[in-house]
């Protein structure tokens, strides 16, 4: 009895620090999981970001295409009026059509620019918040 109970009392210490890794590994788990949800969480947030970008820009890309044809329909129209007519006066508003074809075409040009910025903002922040979520993955 004497030696079951000196038994028990050397294998006290073990069985603590066994119950505590335990512990330790069990917490280690649950943060692993949550770590794992905001991951695909973050996953899915990006791809949506990334679905909504596109769509976006192939919107603007349409708009762009239609306002350029149409200006450039416009164009064509105001040159043929332009070489019909012998009027200072139509000539005049003619070329003040033309000119504000260019400026709208020079408007959508610049809009053009700004949502190609934002798409690579997007692009860069995308590869940023992956990365940030690999490395605290791996940590």
């Amino acid at each position: 009895e004497i030696r079951l109970r000196m038994a028990e009392e050397l294998d006290y210490p073990s069985r603590q620090r066994c119950a505590m890794l335990e512990e330790e590994l069990e917490k280690q788990r649950e943060d692993f999981f949550q770590m794992r949800r905001q991951l695909e969480k973050m996953k899915f947030e990006r791809d949506q970001a990334a679905a909504e970008h596109e769509q976006s820009m192939f919107e603007a890309s349409e708009k762009s295409r239609a306002v350029e044809a149409e200006l450039s329909l416009r164009i064509n129209a105001l040159q043929i009026a332009l070489e019909d007519t012998t009027e200072v006066d139509e000539m005049s508003a003619l070329q003040r059509e033309v000119q504000s074809a260019k400026i709208r075409e020079q408007q959508m040009r610049a809009e053009i620019a700004e949502v190609r910025a934002a798409k690579e903002e997007h692009r860069v922040a995308r590869e940023r918040a992956g990365q940030d979520t690999r490395d605290k993955v791996e940590e």
